[in-house]
């Protein structure tokens, strides 16, 4: 999903701390922290953005927002072509339904994976770890609907301003900052 985080230095998200406790954050985390709060207060939005707003998330995948309300978040993504695995991620608190408009995209959701083609859909609840990517030869485009909406656009506008920015430094921040709509997770052995 998150193109930024395809060659990262990234850690898995961990459990074992309060992230959100100032005094359980690395001094890096801290510094950062800082940046990213900056940068995310001039993103921010109300409960809605105009229709037709397109991120970009990484090399090889956009997103256009259909419509942002508190209940759902609803984008069509765009995959290019011989794309890799992103990180296994998964959201603490919200669902996710994928249906495939165009070419084919290959899913690993706590460890079964398996391509759908255009008509498939795939529905993955919270807390459930995954990864969606397209290593085929086609673009591929998906209606990607997630419940609740969270701070899920946030999130993606954080990765968009990384991506044209190029300050990549920064994501670390963002995953500690987003933790209650993305969290790294150990990918599940492929079954």
């Amino acid at each position: 999903m998150c193109g930024l985080l395809y060659g990262g230095h990234l850690r898995p998200h961990d459990d074992s701390g309060d992230s959100t406790d100032p005094d359980r954050r690395s001094a890096r985390d801290k510094n950062l922290a800082g940046s990213v709060a900056t940068r995310t207060s001039r993103l921010a939005v109300g409960p809605t953005i105009p229709a037709m707003t397109t991120l970009e998330l990484g090399p090889g995948s956009t997103l256009t927002v259909r419509t942002a309300e508190p209940e759902a978040l609803e984008v069509e993504a765009v995959y290019d072509p011989g794309g890799s695995p992103p990180p296994a991620h998964l959201h603490p608190s919200q669902a996710e339904h994928f249906e495939v408009l165009e070419g084919s995209v290959m899913t690993r959701v706590e460890g079964d994976e398996r391509t759908l083609a255009a008509g498939d859909t795939l529905d993955i609840p919270a807390g459930a770890v995954h990864q969606m990517w397209n290593p085929g030869s086609d673009s591929a485009r998906v209606a990607w609907r997630t419940t609740p909406a969270g701070r899920t656009l946030e999130w993606f506008k954080a990765l968009d301003a990384f991506q044209r920015d190029g300050d990549t430094a920064a994501i670390g921040a963002a995953l500690v900052e987003y933790s209650d709509v993305f969290q790294l997770a150990e990918p599940a052995p492929a079954q």
